[in-house]
């Protein structure tokens, strides 16, 4: 399923679940980037888990949803590669998290 964000839709959740006073400290340290705040994206789900119902041991689990993943992938990204979200009301970027990583390699 492909689907097309807004800036609105963006807005809306943000309303709904709001953001931090100032963006969480991340593994490559960018807080910020020309003047606006930096926030990451979660990690892509699973495409597919083990039912949580399922009454498997821990281990198990792990190594069954780990094989899920390996065979089935993620699901589609909320954002592509190589991109980011801007909300210029909020002064924020939503990047992934890879990207932020390429700004911190390039000394942003």
């Amino acid at each position: 399923m492909n689907s097309t964000l807004t800036e609105q839709d963006i807005l809306d959740s943000i309303e709904k679940l709001g953001l931090p006073d100032r963006p969480p400290a991340d593994p490559f340290g960018i807080r910020s980037f020309m003047g606006m705040n930096v926030y990451t994206t979660p990690p892509d789900p699973p495409k597919l888990k083990l039912s949580a119902n399922a009454k498997v041991s821990p281990k198990f689990r792990a190594d069954f949803d780990a094989w899920l993943l390996e065979r089935f992938g993620t699901q589609d990204p909320l954002l592509p590669k190589g991109s980011a979200f801007m909300l210029r009301s909020l002064n924020t970027l939503i990047m992934r998290p890879e990207d932020v990583g390429v700004l911190a390699y390039i000394g942003a």
